[in-house]
């Protein structure tokens, strides 16, 4: 017998679905992320406020930079596997497939 997590599920949805509370608005579908605050700080005076998370005491600004030529989106990540992981699918909900 199969175990379960090998099973093939055709349906492309998810059950729990990013993107169903992230509106998907027109941004580069490449993102940095970090944990340095003081980069993005440094890097979203350059370019323009597209989002924002809030998590336990913090607003982690999402923004639209533009590096080398190159356009992307940075975000902050907050300290703690968890929060990392919900800053990160928002920024997959707002279109970004490629991140470093």
């Amino acid at each position: 017998m199969q175990p379960p997590i090998l099973d093939f599920d055709p349906d492309p949805g998810a059950i729990i679905e990013p993107a169903a509370l992230a509106p998907k608005i027109d941004v580069p579908t490449t993102a940095v992320v970090t944990w340095f605050g003081e980069i993005v700080e440094d890097l979203g005076r350059d370019g323009h406020k597209v989002d924002e998370y809030v998590v336990e005491g913090a607003s982690l600004p999402i923004h639209e930079v533009d590096i080398d030529g190159y356009p992307c989106i940075v975000a902050q990540m907050p300290v703690g596997a968890p929060a990392a992981a919900m800053v990160l699918e928002r920024v997959i909900a707002l279109g970004c497939t490629t991140i470093i």
